[in-house]
């Protein structure tokens, strides 16, 4: 079993919390399942010519050719070196204003207000739980609402970069954020277990 947990945190200019709420279940999205789907197949098949589809954030719908399948390499993802290196520090956590219920077709917030990027995850294990744990804070200029967030990365289907792509995304209780106050989002991912 494994799920995505969020826990989002509002401050005002002075660093005080003023909202809080642990969220389980966050939505892993079509996208996601796609992309992992395509990086197992490199280590299993790779004359397959099986090809996935995916909806990019600007709502183009886009195919994973068999070839990139058969040919990228996991060293080659992050490597600066490489073709594939401009997907290197692509995840962004992103935040908007709009309470939609998420649906697993989602490929784009409804109404985006600010982007960040996350921390470095760490790897945490009790037992034969793993948790993956990393988090993004959005300062904020101006008194905006916040009432959903989602994970970003670029697609693993071109040699130059990929497309942006939503691969998670959940809504909260909205919360207003003042000006110069800020809003915080720690991602769990949890694989064997789930939060109590």
């Amino acid at each position: 079993m494994s799920m995505l947990a969020i826990l989002v945190k509002g401050f005002d200019e002075d660093g005080n919390v003023i909202a809080e709420e642990c969220k389980k279940n966050d939505l892993y999205l079509w996208n996601f399942a796609v992309f992992l789907t395509h990086w197992i197949k490199r280590w299993n098949n790779t004359s397959d010519p099986t090809t996935y589809q995916y909806t990019d954030i600007n709502g183009t719908v886009r195919t994973i050719s068999s070839y990139v399948v058969a040919s990228h390499s996991l060293y080659s993802y992050n490597d600066p070196g490489s073709y594939e290196g401009s997907w290197a520090n692509s995840l962004k956590a992103i935040v908007g204003s709009n309470d939609t219920p998420p649906t697993i077709t989602d490929y784009q917030l409804y109404a985006q207000v600010a982007e960040a990027l996350p921390t470095a995850p760490a790897l945490i294990t009790s037992g034969s739980i793993i948790k993956q744990l990393f988090s993004a804070t959005f300062p904020m200029a101006s008194e905006t609402v916040c009432a959903e967030v989602g994970l970003k990365m670029e697609s693993q289907d071109t040699y130059n970069g990929g497309y942006p792509t939503l691969i998670t995304r959940d809504v909260f209780a909205p919360v207003t954020v003042p000006a110069g106050g800020s809003l915080t989002v720690q991602f769990e991912f949890w694989w064997n277990g789930t939060p109590a």
